[in-house]
């Protein structure tokens, strides 16, 4: 509860000239929204906010996602977006469709250590097509197996999506989902150069 206060007075204090926000706190669902309802009661405060990093916040319900979902539509600027330990797989294509929708300027996106599954890339893949707009993608530390790095690896090599960095580490990969991961080991290291520019 003292992390929930801390973390809301920030937010009341920021100006709207804020530019970087990142929020690290171990939050259950039932803190979550405290937090977010605070985010999105300062969203005029968003206009120039350009990365926006969020920890151990637990994400996982409607109610959060639609909360998150209001604070992210008044973001236009946001070019980097990290929500680690915060989501899981049933509400990544919302967040995606929400996301590219409305964060015209998203161009790193980091979904590290959240325990998504294949099912999260199989509805992300066609948003990023369609959007071209992300540039590097981080989803290390899940749960993805040989098929999300096939298909991450086909979207690579066919570079439809534009995109130039993406790390599939530390998720179960076997020798297949490994082969793939040699596609984007090569772009990994303009992801850090990329992320330092953001």
């Amino acid at each position: 509860m003292e992390q929930v206060a801390a973390c809301t007075d920030v937010i009341a204090a920021c100006s709207s000239t804020l530019r970087r926000l990142h929020l690290s706190c171990k939050l259950t669902s039932n803190d979550a929204p405290k937090l977010l309802a605070a985010l999105a009661g300062a969203v005029d405060k968003f206009e120039a906010l350009r990365e926006l990093r969020i920890f151990s916040v637990c994400v996982r319900s409607a109610e959060n996602m639609t909360l998150l979902g209001r604070v992210l539509s008044k973001c236009p600027q946001l070019e980097l977006l990290q929500l680690q330990s915060c989501l899981e797989t049933p509400h990544v294509a919302r967040l995606m469709h929400e996301l590219l929708g409305s964060a015209t300027r998203l161009r790193v996106l980091l979904l590290d250590d959240n325990s998504l599954e294949d099912s999260s890339i199989n509805s992300m893949v066609p948003l990023l097509l369609e959007s071209r707009r992300i540039r590097v993608l981080d989803l290390s530390m899940n749960s993805l197996t040989h098929t999300a790095g096939s298909a991450l690896g086909g979207l690579l090599a066919a570079n439809k999506a534009l995109i130039v960095g993406l790390d599939i580490s530390m998720n179960e990969l076997d020798d297949a989902g490994k082969a793939q991961a040699d596609v984007w080991r090569r772009a990994r290291s303009l992801s850090h150069s990329l992320i330092g520019c953001a």
